[in-house]
């Protein structure tokens, strides 16, 4: 297991403590499973500076492969798809008309 987000890190370090690392913590999506990755969205923390993002997590490490700043909060479990031999992460993001899709080609 690993933490997803730095949570409230930046708080502790600013009460004087040593820096903990990331703490998770924030709003996230549900998870998409491909062979090797597991693939979450973030919602990031506008107070501490975190963008939200979308997260690929190597299965059997657990390090983070990739991190795309996404331009609002996802708000729906990432979708996997092929096409003409591509495979496709699409990821809803935002809300009312700032709704959107985002769609990332794996290599």
């Amino acid at each position: 297991m690993v933490p997803h987000g730095d949570g409230l890190r930046q708080r502790v370090v600013d009460m004087g403590l040593p820096d903990p690392g990331p703490l998770g913590g924030g709003t996230w999506t549900g998870p998409l499973l491909t062979k090797t990755l597991l693939f979450v969205g973030h919602g990031g923390r506008a107070i501490d500076g975190q963008p939200p993002v979308l997260r690929a997590f190597d299965k059997a490490t657990g390090d983070v492969v990739h991190v795309v700043e996404l331009p609002e909060i996802p708000n729906g479990t990432p979708m996997n798809y092929m096409a003409d031999g591509q495979q496709f992460v699409v990821v809803a993001s935002g809300a009312g008309e700032l709704s959107r899709l985002v769609a990332l080609a794996l290599p």
